[in-house]
């Protein structure tokens, strides 16, 4: 992978403060860096991206990025 910019920083990369799974029955699930759940890769519309963060459905993840922080971009997939 080649980075767009210097100071970009994936938010994969990155340690969330927090993560909730609220699931419809009794499972577990746990978000992942750079892959699914399952191990794969992240695909949106076609596309492997080799950075990105995974999650179900139901779940909330939180970064506290204290401010350092100009800009944040990101691509959303189902």
């Amino acid at each position: 992978l080649e980075r767009i910019a210097p100071g970009i920083v994936p938010l994969s990369s990155l340690a969330p403060s927090s993560y909730s799974y609220f699931p419809y029955l009794d499972e577990a699930s746990q978000w992942t860096a750079d892959g699914t759940e399952a191990g794969g890769d992240l695909r949106v519309g076609g596309s492997v991206w080799g950075e990105g963060v995974s999650l179900r459905a139901h779940s909330r993840i939180e970064w506290k990025l204290d401010g350092g922080c100009k800009r944040f971009e990101a691509l959303a997939g189902l």
